[in-house]
């Protein structure tokens, strides 16, 4: 991703009928330690400065009573310059390799199956050069 500052608020109220699959807090409305509970996300320190990629917002959900707000942050990081970590939010189990500048994401709920639909809700304001995926 480019520097420019990307941030995309992000609101999934997502039903899977399919196999009675459900998404844990699909609609981001249980939080604890600053995440979603059931989720992980790119919120990190840097070697003592800290980046958080994920938040709760509560001024502009499509249903109920908060969202889920994702950015794309740009800091400064003493002995290092510019670093910046882009706005993740997973099912799974995020990791971020400081040392080799690399970040996985491992684990997450199985789902073997095609869904029938997917449906969830987005706004986004990309700067240039910027996408979501």
């Amino acid at each position: 991703m480019k520097n420019s500052c990307f941030t995309i608020i992000f609101v999934v109220i997502t039903c899977f009928n399919l196999f009675s699959q459900q998404i844990p807090n699909a609609g981001f409305e249980d939080w604890t330690s600053g995440k979603p509970v059931s989720w992980d996300a790119s919120n990190e320190s840097v070697y003592g400065t800290a980046f958080t990629t994920v938040t709760k917002d509560q001024t502009s959900p499509h249903g109920g009573a908060s969202c889920v707000k994702i950015e794309t942050l740009t800091k400064t990081v003493l002995l290092v310059q510019q670093v910046t970590l882009p706005g993740i939010i997973t099912l799974g189990e995020f990791t971020l390799d400081v040392a080799n500048q690399t970040a996985t994401v491992t684990g997450g709920i199985p789902f073997p199956y095609r869904p029938a639909k997917l449906k969830g809700w987005y706004k986004a304001q990309p700067g240039s050069g910027d996408r979501g995926m």
